[in-house]
Formats: structure tokens, sequence, C-alpha cells
């Protein structure tokens, strides 16, 4: 019975995938396994054939290298967006008086969303203190009090 080798085709085809046509540069174990795959297998031979023409193909082909401007492009943009970034937050200061009274975050949020929280925070506690003084739910007035009352049937 001649020795199954240890890697699928499959797993082949993925470590072909990962480190390319050199078995060269596979880690030893992998190295090995796909090694006696490819003395065995004429599908492996021929997966094996068509990651090194593809590694060729690539190793022939130059780098693509960037515009010599690009760099300069880039900065030129960035800083545009700051001075945008700027204007936006001196117009949203200088807006209305309104919301002066609120503190200035670190982080951009809008002062009216901080105005809603703000208030939200103020109902939940004023309502939280104030349940022990609110009147409470009568169940003498419930429903099936009421359905069982003489005057509902006649």
């Amino acid at each position: 019975m001649p020795n199954k080798p240890s890697m699928s085709l499959e797993s082949f085809e993925d470590a072909l995938d990962t480190y390319g046509g050199d078995l060269g540069r596979w880690p030893a174990d992998l190295r090995r396994s796909a090694e006696a795959l490819v003395e065995k297998s004429e599908e492996a031979k021929a997966l094996l054939r068509q990651a090194e023409t593809l590694d060729a193909a690539l190793a022939a082909d130059p780098a693509a290298t960037a515009p010599p401007d690009l760099a300069d492009r880039i900065m030129q943009r960035v800083a545009e967006q700051e001075v945008r970034v700027q204007n936006v937050r001196a117009e949203s200061s200088t807006r209305g008086v309104k919301w002066r009274w609120l503190p200035r975050v670190p982080w951009p949020v809008p002062r009216e969303l901080v105005a809603v929280c703000c208030g939200t925070v103020f109902g939940v506690v004023v309502g939280t203190l104030l349940v022990d003084a609110w009147p409470t739910y009568d169940r003498s007035l419930d429903f099936f009090n009421l359905a069982s009352a003489p005057y509902f049937f006649g």
C-alpha cells in the first residue's frame, strides 16, 4: 500500500496561494509535505507549474511607481481639508448665542445634541426623585373590578 501524502490537494492550493510557487520559500514542514505530494500527484505538479508561471510573470512586471508630485498633492489636500474644518468650527461657534452656556467638549459634538442629552438626563433624574411623591395607581379602579360591578350588568 503506497504512503498517502500528509497534505491534501486543497491545502496544497491554499499554500501555493500563500507562499507562491518557489517551494524554497515555504516553511520546512509544509515544504516536505508539498514535495511528497508533487512527487505523487500530477495535479499537484500542474498546480505548481501554474504558480511558478504566475511568480515569473509577476517578477517580470516592473513595480508601479507613484507620480513624483503625489505626496505634495496629498499634503495640499490635507491642508485644504484642515482649513475647511476650521471654517466650519468657526461658523458653529458664532452661529447662535443661545448655546453659549454649554461647555465646549474636546470632540466634535453639536451643541444642540449636548443640550438634548442634558435635558434627557435632567428629566430622568427629576422623575426618579419624584417617584415617591407622585400619586400611585389606584387598584380599586382596575378593569376587572369595574367589569364585575353590578351597574355594568344592568
